[in-house]
């Protein structure tokens, strides 16, 4: 995990002193365990009193402790313009042992749940969006379980905001594609190594999606339940992936290619929803090209899961996609000389990044809810950890219920931020 801080080993206390009498392990002497690592974890499991203190140590000495955040400034057509912090995301990563480890994620959303004056609760999110146990038996097998990201295209499982160059994420990715999608549930993932070639893989069984799936918010409302299943179904989910790794040349680009599926019961009634997704990204050292599609198809209608406040029917598909194009210009190609350009600056570039794309929740009829924008990027990267955004985005819809492109009177929204991973 680059970038993250490596925090010093903090004061656990004195050192208990145990009757070698009792405990032979005591009397080993020092020098056992570093000429044995090995057997001074064996030590360690049969005297676990006087070694306590000193696993914990080792434990959080060797824990990784970062994050990222991101805030932001927006004008949305027919909103106020506001400022909001959008984001501030903790990890841990900490090492079990040899082969376990944990590793979780806790995110602020929008400050949190706030309390206005009134004594309400605000706008804002505090939660655990992923928290995993693996267990690695070899490189193509790793036994998870926990809060785990449902590998669903390429942007739900890589979805930290310093590494995107636009604020908002494709609409596709709020609604089609609730990013960031988390589940309860437990699987298999691996990887294998063939030559220039890395395949990977994510396989897991999660409570799944509930019967809150409308038009307006696509599948964004029906992310499962964390703490109950629905139903006694459970959904299947898994992402494989093709990573060729690239010559050394600047030219000549890495290429990944996935591809991603959903299926599960989403009520009571045994109506299901089934999503495909493909993705592409291909890159050299100045260009990036990425894309992904998805399409859910969908058991829809009426059934009694749905309350009378809430009731709507369910479409039987909806779809969306983009392509973004992203092209990066080293601040130090404007200088004639490097000594011209301060040495802090020495990794900072230039990014212009293109992205076209559409979202339809229901494909049976068209609605406002059939979008497709345009959004023009022009960002600052100082370094790969820190990066101000802004964007203009062109969007369309189809309230009237025949087809419009986004030349045709769009609306005109104003996005900016800074994001950076600590």
């Amino acid at each position: 995990m680059p970038g993250w801080a490596r925090p010093a080993a903090p004061a656990l206390g004195p050192t208990i002193v145990v009757d070698p009498e009792h405990d032979e392990e005591a009397t080993a002497g020092p020098s056992d365990g570093a000429s044995d690592p090995a057997a001074g974890r064996r030590a360690g499991a049969r005297n676990p009193t006087m070694t306590l203190i000193d696993r914990v140590r080792g434990t959080v000495s060797k824990s990784t402790l970062g994050g990222y955040g991101e805030f932001s400034f927006s004008k949305y057509p027919g909103l106020d313009s506001s400022f909001d912090a959008r984001r501030f995301v903790l990890f841990l990563y900490s090492p079990i042992t040899d082969r376990i480890s944990l590793a979780t994620e806790l995110e602020w959303e929008h400050g949190g749940t706030p309390v206005r004056r009134d004594g309400q609760l605000a706008l804002g999110e505090a939660l655990i969006e992923f928290a995993v146990v693996d267990v690695k038996l070899w490189e193509w097998l790793t036994l998870r379980a926990g809060l785990v990201l449902i590998p669903i295209g390429r942007l739900n499982v890589n979805h930290d905001a310093p590494s995107l160059e636009f604020t908002d994420r494709p609409l596709m990715h709020q609604f089609v594609i609730p990013t960031t999608w988390w589940e309860a549930g437990a699987g298999l993932t691996g990887r294998i190594g063939l030559g220039a070639w890395l395949l990977s893989y994510e396989l897991y069984a999660v409570n799944g999606l509930t019967s809150a799936i409308s038009e307006a918010n696509g599948l964004r409302l029906a992310r499962g339940s964390v703490l109950q299943d629905n139903n006694g179904d459970k959904a299947l989910t898994g992402r494989v992936s093709a990573y060729f790794f690239s010559p050394r040349g600047r030219f000549v680009p890495t290429v990944e290619v996935g591809l991603s599926g959903y299926t599960g019961e989403y009520n009571r009634s045994g109506k299901r929803a089934n999503l495909l997704a493909v993705d592409l990204l291909a890159r050299n050292a100045y260009l990036e090209l990425a894309g992904e599609y998805a399409r859910a198809f969908i058991d829809g209608g009426f059934d009694d899961d749905y309350t009378a406040s809430t009731r709507a029917a369910v479409p039987t598909a909806m779809q969306g996609a983009y392509v973004e194009l992203r092209g990066r210009l080293p601040l130090r190609l404007f200088f004639p000389r490097l000594q011209a350009l301060p040495l802090w600056l020495g990794e900072a570039s230039l990014l212009l990044a293109l992205r076209y794309e559409e979202v339809d929740t229901n494909l049976d009829v068209r609605s406002q809810y059939d979008q497709r924008r345009l959004s023009l990027g022009l960002n600052l990267r100082l370094s790969a950890a820190f990066v101000f955004k802004h964007e203009l985005q062109w969007t369309v819809n189809d309230a009237d219920g025949t087809r419009h492109e986004f030349w045709q009177s769009p609306s005109l929204g104003y996005v900016s931020s800074v994001a950076f991973l600590f």
